[in-house]
């Protein structure tokens, strides 16, 4: 017993002096595992935080059709089937949908507006005689006096129970019905039962303060057949037991929610669900009309979505990690393996020497739960910085915080890293010194994952995956795949391609031994003994540098796949965004019911989706004219336009729809732009590609200078209707009220022209001078602008506003912020950019620790080959050799496979979004500029560990290195 406690005391102070012994390996495995945990602890804090973002938007695009707060809540009784209720039921169910905190939602708010009113009474004069003036409610609506302009008269005095009634009329109900100050009239009820009957007398005209102050829940029209009174006044009219009076009731309360977090959501909507079903059990009928409810659901189920789709994209980076860290730790086992089979003969259990290990890896494990919670916040913080693949910039918007849940997964991410880890300690444990001395004295095995065939079954989905994608454009998942054609939203996308990453590397590994034999066998005849010499000592022990070279080809490839999808998706963004906007700026007359941004069927972005306040004063809200506009357009010369600061371009263009009429075909609706064909080019330089058409825009517009008539035709109608260079056809074209046919002569066809798809509706374009001339006369025209870098919108869009024309919002800089901004794309790329970030930083200190431990295992045969003559130049070359020959066999390999995995599977991660989303064409894009940065991050660490080794070199004795035993 007190031998197994004097053991049980001596472990720690052993474990630490093993961990010093080795610190550096042991700060490599516990880098790995805090990268691991950072980077589970950073997916679901990242998907709250962008979720939040998601339902705040959510509720602000809802807040712009009315004025209310986002976390507005409003209850309200009373519909055409719903029965009148008495003053005590009303109070009872006051008590919580008047008092939200009484009712479990402990958010701050300010006072509840409270309202109730009866039913529709007959207003008629003072004797009852003749017929009714009109009919109205008496009600109550709380603080209304510090919202509403007495037009007339004063506010109403309480009412005692004797004497006249005093109430408040609407501003329109007295002019419509001739209701003036001091009038007072009979109420009288026209119900059966209880019965109202009450004289009153008007004692002001209301008419709102400000008709969109939040404070007006409900239109201030609403209250217009309701004459106001004060609640005191209302309660002595209505709080007649047995009597119900009561036939509308509301409450509205503001919440605020700028306190509530992701972590929030859950309880708040249970605590939203419990008080409405108190209220109405206490007033059956009572309906919650308007509160967060449905955005928080949808916040959940984005959260739930998101959470999972970055889990799945973030496997193949942790598989990365989690490889590193078995590596350092099968090289830690194997310095310390000599040790190990010595404790074994020498009478230590298979247990106490796995407690050894067990015990550094748990100190390690604690070291790494501490240091991954900060690290995952600030991963989580990195990518909701992420602008795209590798950039980011600081963006004003909620910072994410740690979940409650975050130091459980931090944890579930060690405790799942535990048995990797602790597997080659498991199997050297069982070793003893004869049996560790006679394995080191067998052949190398092929690594566990040859023996199982690993890469061949990791192939099998791979090349399914890919089949799929290839015969169907798709693989779903179901209840986490929300959209089929966006890769955002659909992890398999992004699997397939790493299951091809990772078999594909593997599958190479498997063949390099093949590959090294055979130029060791062709180094043999070449002069030299270092070459050769590296090479056959790579092709005979594959097992010494399988897991660095592998480790390499790993962080390349996918850093080439991940670079390259970013890169593509990026590009086709911008263009995506380009086409959609044309030019950097258009600007249009207000009134034109056809602009460019809605001819072919697209459509122009709502105000909600951007924060470009391009109102001006003389526009409304929406964008359009606050009046009808004028048909007496202001035609400004172009040169106007060029003094705008940041201008640099403008253009006119016409768009217009139009009949297209070949030979005796019935007539085809079409779209006609009118152009001027000397600007154009210039000013959508940014928006051409040239795959757009056979010929560049210059050249295009050229030959529309060849004759007045001349026209460019959309290629798919050109092939349908047989049309050809010359051939003559005419446009029914009505832009001045006067429909006229006009010729034209067909000098070229293009597949694609920006804001104008192939798919949709035939198009032409024109000479904008001739289709003027045929009309007779001017007609409203767009003018595209193209500005300088950093140009100032909203400059631009008043100047435009003092011209009588109003910028379109579907600007390409609004459209592609748009798209960029969202959390989905912004969670992967910020991802794929920590991602890859780690995966370098664990290569690099993965090679660094191969490479010096290989030296030290190597010492005695280094000492040797030195002892028989090799020189320590020669013994340089040979190890500079085997460094560039393992860091070179990996680049290649990674290369090789991350380039065609993006051949194959890029072209199937197009987002396909608006109403023709294959335009324009999706373009698959190699980023040779950061594979070029990888190569060169490799250049300089091979670098590094050549100087390493050739001072090490330099500093070894043979007698030292030359001795009985093993080396350390």
């Amino acid at each position: 017993m007190i031998r197994q406690l004097t053991l049980a005391l001596a472990f720690p102070s052993v474990i630490w002096r093993r961990l010093l012994s080795h610190l550096g390996l042991a700060l490599a495995v516990w880098s790995g595992m805090t990268l691991a945990v950072g980077m589970v602890v950073c997916i679901p804090v990242y998907a709250e935080a962008s979720g939040y973002r998601i339902l705040l938007a959510a509720l602000t695009e809802r807040a712009i059709a009315d004025p209310l707060p986002p976390f507005a809540m409003v209850y309200r009784y009373g519909g055409a089937s719903d029965p009148s209720i008495s003053w005590q039921q009303y109070l009872l169910a006051d008590q919580l949908a008047g008092h939200l905190p009484a009712a479990g939602i402990d958010l701050p708010a300010p006072p509840s507006v409270r309202f109730a009113a009866t039913e529709k009474l007959r207003v008629g004069f003072p004797d009852g005689a003749g017929r009714e003036v009109l009919f109205a409610r008496i009600g109550f609506l709380s603080g209304v006096e510090r919202h509403i302009q007495i037009v007339d008269g004063d506010l109403p005095r309480p009412f005692t129970g004797d004497g006249l009634l005093d109430v408040l009329v609407s501003e329109t109900t007295a002019s419509k019905n001739t209701l003036l100050v001091d009038d007072v009239y009979l109420v009288q009820s026209t119900g059966r039962g209880a019965r109202i009957e009450a004289p009153v007398r008007i004692a002001g005209i209301w008419r709102p303060a400000d008709a969109d102050a939040s404070y007006w829940f409900q239109p201030p029209s609403t209250y217009s057949d309701v004459f106001l009174v004060p609640e005191e006044s209302f309660v002595r009219l209505v709080d007649v037991p047995d009597a119900r009076f009561v036939t509308l009731t509301a409450w509205y309360t503001a919440i605020d929610g700028s306190s509530v977090r992701s972590s929030d959501v859950e309880r708040l909507r249970e605590r939203i669900a419990m008080a409405t079903a108190d209220i109405q059990q206490r007033l059956p009928g009572a309906e919650l009309v308007r509160s967060p409810m449905d955005a928080l659901e949808r916040h959940r189920d984005q959260v739930r979505v998101l959470t999972v789709t970055l889990a799945l994209f973030a496997v193949p980076l942790l598989v990365v990690i989690g490889y590193f860290a078995v590596q350092v730790t099968e090289m830690t086992v194997a310095r310390q393996q000599q040790e190990m089979a010595v404790l074994r003969s020498r009478g230590s259990s298979r247990w106490q020497v796995l407690g050894l290990a067990l015990g550094e890896v748990l100190l390690l494990g604690a070291a790494a739960w501490v240091a991954g919670l900060p690290l995952g916040w600030l991963l989580a913080q990195l990518i909701a910085w992420t602008v795209s693949f590798l950039r980011f910039a600081p963006l004003d918007i909620p910072p994410p915080t740690l979940l409650p849940a975050s130091p459980w997964h931090a944890l579930a991410t060690i405790l799942l890293a535990l048995p990797a880890v602790l597997l080659p300690a498991l199997s050297a444990a069982g070793r003893t010194i004869i049996s560790y001395k006679s394995e080191r004295a067998r052949a190398t095995r092929p690594p566990l994952w040859q023996r199982l065939y690993l890469d061949i079954l990791l192939l099998i989905p791979a090349v399914y995956g890919y089949q799929q994608l290839r015969l169907s454009g798709m693989i779903g998942v179901p209840g986490v795949t929300v959209g089929a054609d966006d890769p955002f939203r659909n992890p398999l996308l992004l699997l397939a391609p790493a299951l091809m990453v990772f078999a594909g590397t593997l599958v190479g590994m498997r063949f390099l031994p093949l590959l090294l034999r055979l130029l060791a066998w062709s180094a043999g005849r070449a002069p030299g003994v270092a070459l050769v010499t590296a090479l056959r000592f790579l092709s005979r022990t594959p097992g010494t540098y399988g897991g660095p070279v592998l480790l390499v080809a790993l962080t390349l490839a996918l850093a080439t796949f991940t670079s390259s999808m970013a890169l593509t998706l990026d590009r086709h963004s911008e263009e995506r965004a380009y086409y959609r906007g044309a030019a950097d700026v258009r600007l249009a007359y207000p009134g034109a019911a056809i602009t460019s941004a809605n001819i072919a069927g697209d459509r122009e972005i709502a105000p909600a989706e951007t924060s470009l306040d391009l109102s001006g004063g003389t526009l409304g809200t929406t964008g359009e004219a606050d009046t009808t506009p004028s048909t007496a357009y202001m035609f400004v010369p172009m040169e106007e336009y060029l003094t705008i600061p940041g201008v640099t371009g403008a253009t006119r263009v016409a768009p217009s729809k139009a009949d297209i009429i070949v030979g005796n075909t019935p007539a085809t609706g079409g779209i006609f732009y009118g152009v001027d064909r000397t600007t154009l080019a210039a000013v959508l330089a940014d928006a051409w590609r040239p795959d757009y058409a056979g010929e560049s825009l210059g050249a295009l517009m050229n030959r529309l200078a060849d004759y007045p008539d001349a026209a460019l035709v959309s290629e798919t109608f050109a092939r349908e209707r047989g049309l050809r260079i010359g051939d003559r056809f005419a446009l029914a074209m009505n832009d001045r009220g006067q429909t006229q046919n006009i010729t034209f002569t067909v000098v070229g066809t293009l597949k694609y022209f920006p804001t104008l798809y192939d798919q949709g509706l035939p198009f032409v374009i024109g000479n904008l001078d001739y289709s003027f001339d045929s009309q007779g006369g001017q007609y409203p025209y767009e003018v595209w602008l193209s500005l300088a870098p950093g140009a100032n919108l909203q400059s631009v869009a008043a100047a435009g506003i003092g011209y009588g024309l109003r910028m379109i919002r579907s600007t390409p800089q609004t459209l592609l912020e748009l798209d960029l901004r969202r959390p989905e794309r912004q969670g992967l790329f910020g991802l794929l950019s920590v991602g890859f970030l780690a995966t370098t930083v664990v290569t690099v200190i993965g090679f660094v620790a191969y490479t010096l431990l290989s030296f030290q295992r190597r010492l005695v045969e280094l000492g040797v080959l030195r002892a028989i003559g090799l020189s320590t130049r020669q013994l340089s070359a040979l190890l500079v050799f085997e460094q560039t020959l393992v860091v070179g066999f990996g680049a290649l390999l990674g290369t090789a496979v991350g380039i065609l995995t993006s051949r194959l599977f890029i072209p199937f991660l197009q987002v396909r979004t608006g109403v023709y989303p294959d335009t324009p064409p999706f373009v698959v894009q190699i980023d040779w500029e950061r594979i070029v940065l990888v190569y060169g991050i490799s250049g300089g660490l091979l670098a590094a560990t050549i100087v390493a080794i050739v001072l090490l070199l330099r500093r070894m004795r043979i007698f030292e290195a030359v001795k009985l035993g093993e080396a350390v």
